[in-house]
Formats: structure tokens, C-alpha cells, sequence
């Protein structure tokens, strides 16, 4: 990009990038790409990138970390990736990975962020991952920031497309319209309109977390999450899937209030299968699945009304559970965690499907769940049957 490595805690301000970023042949230690600044201790201010980064080498030893304007960053503050004209939509900013990688962190705005803020940014390129991982390890994806520790992502919007079509021996793959997240992460204003989908073939002991919004979360709060983009499996998993409109799995003390809203279609394709004996689908309007450390989802405005499609021939080894807000609620115990006020408006078609809950796909320990003020209108097309509330209630 324009600056490769600066170590000051330097404001950079109005930089604009419109030059592509190409690598290819051998690679053997880690490597760094970003439109703007790839590294640095400082913040970005009211920057934007205009060039793709597109990578195609044939032996890469080390790790991949791309974004459009930054790899790391304390803070971003206004910074765009890509162009807002409707007809340059996924053209600039765009990151496209052909070649041999083994752990991969791509994003549209900043790799990096630990304990840093990022504020209105846009992202308008697309991440597209099509090439060969060539040993085990996590590839993560997402339009704002995939590596984000302690930090807060504030107004901030994504519209760019995301895609993993790659062959990979990865132990897990993560994918989130806004963020990825490995320890806390704050999440506030945020909306995604970019399409989500995995059509990987994972060998080894993959697993798969894909959300609207964010994909596992760490210690968080939420407040007013909007998805209006598809999420969408057609690839196959060894160890289990999460899959939501808002997010894969929920995580370790999540608070979530205000609106958390999802119009995107969740698919889980006819091709999209876990293949390990007993390891199983989770798939939900709002989340995939709930952990046990989960507190509190509160809120006026809660609930999943784009459409939930398990297609026929989609299988998991250990069976696929649908909800229309929660996929599985079976470990969210241990806290007592108080859910009010969500609701499910989503039509499902599930093609002969069994364990469908208009609320919850599966649970084990609702005793130990608060409800209060649940309502659904979901529509329930072509499935065997089905509990109103949970389906194994």
C-alpha cells in the first residue's frame, strides 16, 4: 500500500490508495498487505482504498493477514475501503486469494485492532478465499475486522460480498459480515448488507462459524445489530456447523440489547454437509447456537424474518437443528440467562426435516432458562414436525 511499517503512534489522515496490490511466487515467512498502512502502532483517519490486493503464489510457509486499509491499527476512524457508486460494488477494494496459504486472516478494513476502537467505517469490496490451504490452521473473514481482541466496532457498515470457495485442511473457518472475534469485542450501530457464503470442502477436524453480523463471540456487549444480507453453506465440514443471521454461536458473558434484527436468507445448501459420526448442524434465524456462559438477550426490537432454507440433501452426521431465533439453546445453563422480548416472523422450509422449534431448533435445560414475552409467527413449509416453541422441549 502507500506506507508499509510505521512503529509511532502517529494520526494518519486523508491518505487515498488507488493503486492494486499483486504478489505472487514463493513465500516463506509471514506476510502483510493493506491499502493504506499494513502496520502500524498509530490510527487512521478518513482514509480510503481504491486498489484490489490479489495474491496468487505457488509455496506461501507463513501466514496471510490482508485488509483494505490496514493490517494493524489502534484506531480507525472514518475510513472507507472500496467505492459507495452503486455500479462499483465489489469492483475496488477487493481481496482475492488464489493461491497456496495456510492461516489466512482477511478483512475489508483492519486485520488487527486489539483494544482499539474503529468508528464508521465502510467496507464495499469483496473477500473472495479460492485457493489451496496447504497445513491445518484457522482461516477467518470479515468485512470490518477478523482479529479484534478487546475492541470496539461503532457505526460501522459492510456491503461487500464474502466468499470461501478454497479447498482447506483448516480447524476452523470463520466468517462474519462485520467482525471476528477471539476475545472482547463491544459491537454497536453496525449493519451488513454483504452475501455470506462457504462452499469449501474442510477435511481434518473443521469447524464452521458463520453469522450476519459476527461468527463466536468472546466477552461482549451488543447493542443494535442489523443483517440484511444472505448467509449461505454449500460446502461441506468435518466437527459441526453454527450458522446465523446475526451470529454463528454466542459465547462466553454476552449481553445483547436494543435492536438485533436479521432480513437475510440463512441457506443451508443441498450440497453443505458435517461429515464426523455424531456432530451436528445448528442453524438459527438470529444465532446458531448459545454457550454456556450467555447472560442476558433483552430488547424491543428482537427477531429473524428473512427466510431459514435447509435444502434436501443437506445431512448432518449427527442431525440438523433449526430455530427461528436460537439453532441450539442446549448449553446456555450455567448462568441462568434471562431472554425476553425476542420474536420469530422467518418462514422455514426444511424439506422433511424433524427437529424444528419456531424459538429454539434444540435445548436441554430450559427449567434453567428465563423467558419472557417469546412470540413467533414463523411459517413452517415442508417438514415432518415440530414443536411451537422448541422442538425437543
Amino acid at each position: 500500500g502507500l506506507i508499509g511499517c510505521s512503529l509511532s503512534t502517529h494520526t494518519f489522515s486523508g491518505l487515498v490508495n488507488k493503486v492494486d496490490i499483486n504478489i505472487s511466487g514463493t513465500i516463506s515467512n509471514n506476510l502483510f498487505a493493506a491499502g493504506c498502512v499494513a502496520y502500524t502502532d498509530g490510527s487512521l483517519k478518513d482514509c480510503q482504498s481504491l486498489g484490489n490486493i490479489e495474491i496468487e503464489t505457488n509455496s506461501i510457509t507463513g501466514q496471510l493477514y490482508y485488509a483494505g486499509i490496514s493490517h494493524n491499527c489502534r484506531n480507525v476512524i472514518n475510513c472507507t475501503n472500496g467505492s459507495d457508486k452503486k455500479d462499483e460494488l465489489n469492483k475496488y477494494g477487493n481481496i482475492n486469494v488464489k493461491s497456496l496459504y495456510t492461516q489466512g486472516y482477511f478483512s475489508g478494513i483492519v486485520t488487527k485492532a486489539e483494544n482499539g476502537k474503529i468508528t464508521n467505517c465502510k467496507n464495499y469490496g469483496k473477500i473472495d478465499i479460492s485457493g489451496t490451504q496447504s497445513s491445518k490452521a484457522n482461516i477467518i473473514l470479515a468485512g470490518i475486522t477478523s482479529l479484534c481482541n478487546s475492541a470496539t466496532v461503532k457505526e460501522c457498515y459492510n456491503y461487500g460480498d464474502i466468499e470461501a470457495t478454497t479447498s482447506t485442511k483448516t480447524s476452523n473457518m470463520f466468517m462474519g459480515g462485520i467482525a471476528c472475534c477471539t476475545g472482547g469485542l463491544n459491537l454497536y450501530d453496525c449493519y451488513n448488507y454483504g452475501n455470506i457464503t462457504y462452499k469449501a470442502e474442510a477435511t481434518s477436524e473443521a469447524m464452521l462459524y458463520i453469522g450476519g453480523i459476527t461468527n463466536i463471540t468472546g466477552p461482549y456487549t451488543y447493542h443494535n445489530l442489523y443483517n440484511y444480507g444472505n448467509v449461505a453453506v454449500y460446502g461441506t465440514t468435518a466437527t459441526g456447523l453454527y450458522l446465523g443471521g446475526i451470529v454463528g454461536r454466542l459465547n462466553s458473558f454476552a449481553e445483547l440489547s436494543g435492536d438485533i434484527i436479521n432480513e437475510g436468507v440463512i441457506i443451508m445448501g443441498k450440497t453443505a454437509k458435517v461429515t464426523t459420526s455424531g456432530k451436528c448442524a445448528y442453524v438459527g434465524g438470529l444465532f446458531g447456537g448459545c454457550n454456556t456462559a450467555v447472560r442476558n438477550i433483552t430488547g424491543d426490537n428482537i427477531y429473524s424474518r428473512g427466510p431459514i432454507i435447509v435444502e434436501e440433501g443437506a445431512n448432518a452426521a449427527g442431525g440438523i437443528y433449526i430455530g427461528g431465533v436460537i439453532g441450539s439453546l442446549a448449553e446456555a445453563t450455567s448462568r441462568n440467562p434471562k431472554i425476553i422480548g425476542v420474536k420469530s416472523a422467518c418462514e422455514i422450509l426444511a424439506d422433511g426435516r424433524s427437529n424444528i422449534g419456531m424459538i429454539i431448533g434444540t435445548e436441554s435445560n430450559a427449567e434453567k432458562v428465563f423467558f419472557q414475552k417469546p412470540f413467533f409467527v414463523s411459517v413452517f413449509s415442508n417438514f415432518k414436525s415440530s414443536s411451537r416453541f422448541c422442538a425437543n422441549a
